[in-house]
């Protein structure tokens, strides 16, 4: 099977690690390391592209080696007994971040024009950016942070917004009108591609 992991970020709170894979077909996935629930679950997808997302964020999980099953909240977060993690997918990258103490959520982008059909769903007033590159940033920072917050009543267009932007580096993010405020950092993997994850500020 074709695919490869990368530990891209490891601190003593946080690791993060990405799984790319190519040219694998569905049918030739060896499912032993899915437990029951995971198998139900993965047969439970209808399309090949979330059957091979579901599946390699599985065997990307087993790499953190902590012995635990992800389960979902009603919202869709996953979950684990002990811990926190998040996870993203994007264009046959799987990315998963865990920490045993900190909250957090991460989002994976392929920069490309397209996000700019999109663009006016997510923009808040306070928003600026200089490229497509930043936009691209701009976008992943919502996500994570709708993510840490797991929605939370949160509109990406209306209410969050960012006050400093540098690529691949750090950027606070704030909600409008409550006390909610994140962290995030950002950085490149294979030039194509943009990782957020957010954390809470203190």
């Amino acid at each position: 099977m074709n695919y490869q992991i990368n530990e891209i970020s490891a601190n003593k709170d946080i690791t993060i690690k990405t799984l790319h894979y190519s040219d694998v077909n569905v049918t030739g996935l060896d499912l032993s390391c899915l437990n029951e629930l995971e198998l139900i679950k993965f047969k439970s997808y209808g399309s090949s592209k979330r059957k091979l997302e579901f599946y390699f964020s599985r065997v990307l999980w087993l790499t953190f080696n902590q012995n635990q099953n992800i389960t979902y909240k009603t919202t869709g977060k996953p979950i684990v007994k002990y811990g926190f993690l998040s996870m993203s997918h994007s264009h046959q990258y799987v990315v998963i971040c865990f920490s045993e103490r900190i909250e957090l959520g991460i989002d994976i982008e392929l920069i490309s024009e397209k996000i700019n059909k999109v663009k006016s769903k997510f923009l808040h007033p306070k928003d600026k950016y200089k490229n497509l590159i930043e936009l691209t940033q701009l976008w992943t920072i919502k996500e994570a942070f709708y993510k840490l917050f797991d929605g939370d009543g949160i509109f990406l267009m209306d209410d969050v917004y960012t006050e400093v932007l540098h690529t691949e580096s750090n950027s606070e993010v704030f909600f409008d009108d409550r006390s909610l405020k994140a962290k995030s950092h950002s950085f490149f993997i294979e030039k194509d591609f943009i990782i957020t994850y957010c954390i809470l500020k203190k």
